[in-house]
């Protein structure tokens, strides 16, 4: 967590699609303080953005099969894809870069909406540990309040 915190002193990504290609760019500022290697790191940057981006494609696919078959979504599901984000941006920072438009990334490239990202980014961030949450307790059963879910995890154990 305290990587996802420390950005003074990262470069600028953003991840930009032209097509079907997801290109990244920096700053001109950046670019002036960068070493020959940035070409090597891009490109490195871009692999790892796609792989998460392939394994949250997966995740939601799992959530949106339940969804269609009337079935309960496990809130350890979701807890994974917001874990994976996470991990996305630790990998980014010990890159040396800062994830610039985190948001506007993951809506356009996992086709989310806002409002399920930010409930699950919000979820993961406060459970800390998939091992926190019971097996059998659902995504819509706290998706709304993960802090309340802290508050009262022994009710549903």
């Amino acid at each position: 967590m305290n990587n996802i915190m420390n950005n003074k002193m990262k470069i600028g990504i953003l991840f930009e699609r032209n097509n079907e290609k997801i290109i990244p760019s920096i700053s001109i500022d950046d670019l002036e303080n960068i070493s020959e290697t940035i070409n090597s790191q891009l490109k490195t940057a871009t692999e790892i953005y796609l792989s998460s981006i392939e394994r949250m494609n997966l995740i939601f696919k799992k959530n949106t099969e339940l969804r269609q078959q009337k079935k309960h979504v496990p809130a350890r599901l979701m807890w994974q894809f917001g874990d994976e984000i996470f991990s996305l941006i630790n990998k980014l920072n010990d890159l040396g870069f800062r994830w610039d438009n985190l948001y506007e990334s993951l809506i356009r490239d996992l086709k989310v909406s806002d409002t399920t990202l930010e409930r699950v980014i919000m979820f993961r961030k406060h459970v800390d540990n998939i091992n926190l949450i019971p097996e059998n307790i659902n995504w819509g059963a706290l998706k709304g309040s993960p802090k309340k879910y802290l508050n009262n995890l022994n009710k549903f154990k």
